[in-house]
C-alpha cells in the first residue's frame, strides 16, 4: 500500500470516527457507545494499513474530538480508553503469558480510571461534593454511588472486551480479506 493510500485511509477513518462520536453524542445517554464504536473503526484501519497508521489516526481523532465536540464525555472516553484499546488489544493478544496479558489489561483499564479521577480532581478542579450531594439527593450513600459507578465501568469494559474478542476470533480474517480486495480494486 502506498503512502498516499495510507494517508487517505487515515483521513477517512479519522473523519468517520469524529462523525460517529458526534452523532452518538447527540442522542442522550449513549455518547459512550459512540466512543466505543469509533474505536472499533480503528481495527479495520489496523488490518488494512498497519498498527502505526491506526495509532496515528487515533491521535488525530482524539485531538480533533476534544477540540470540536461540545459534549466532552464521549470525546474524553474515546481519548482515554476506547480509541487506542482495540489496536492495543490485537498487540496484547500476541502475548502468550496469560497472567502478563491480564496484568497489562488491568493496568490499562484501572490505570486510565485512576488517571482520569486524578485529572478531574487536581487539573480540572472537579469537586466530588457535587457527586456526593447528588447521591444523597437520590437516597444513596456515597459508598453505594461509588460502587455503582465502578461496577458500571467494569460492565462496559467487559462488554467491550467480549465484543473485541468475538471479532478477532471469528470475523477478523474474512473482513480483512474483503477490505483489502476493495482497496486493491480502487
Amino acid at each position: 500500500m502506498s503512502a498516499v493510500q495510507k494517508t487517505t485511509l487515515i483521513g477517512i477513518a479519522a473523519a468517520m470516527e469524529i462523525a460517529v462520536v458526534y452523532l452518538f453524542g447527540l442522542l442522550p445517554g449513549i455518547g459512550l457507545v459512540g466512543a466505543m464504536a469509533a474505536g472499533i473503526l480503528l481495527i479495520f484501519l489496523r488490518d488494512t494499513a498497519g498498527a502505526l497508521s491506526s495509532y496515528l489516526c487515533y491521535a488525530i481523532s482524539a485531538v480533533l474530538l476534544l477540540l470540536l465536540l461540545s459534549k466532552k464525555l464521549p470525546a474524553a472516553a474515546y481519548t482515554a480508553l476506547f480509541g487506542y484499546y482495540p489496536v492495543l488489544f490485537a498487540d496484547m493478544a500476541k502475548i502468550k503469558s496469560v497472567p502478563l496479558r491480564g496484568l497489562l489489561k488491568l493496568l490499562c483499564f484501572e490505570g486510565v480510571l485512576a488517571i482520569a479521577l486524578l485529572i478531574a480532581k487536581f487539573v480540572i478542579g472537579f469537586d466530588s461534593m457535587h457527586i456526593m450531594q447528588a447521591a444523597a439527593d437520590r437516597g444513596f450513600t456515597v459508598k453505594t454511588a461509588v460502587i455503582v459507578v465502578v461496577v458500571l465501568y467494569q460492565f462496559f469494559i467487559a462488554v467491550y472486551e467480549a465484543f473485541l474478542w468475538i471479532y478477532y476470533t471469528r470475523f477478523n480474517e474474512s473482513v480483512t480479506a474483503r477490505l483489502r480486495s476493495v482497496i486493491r480494486r480502487r
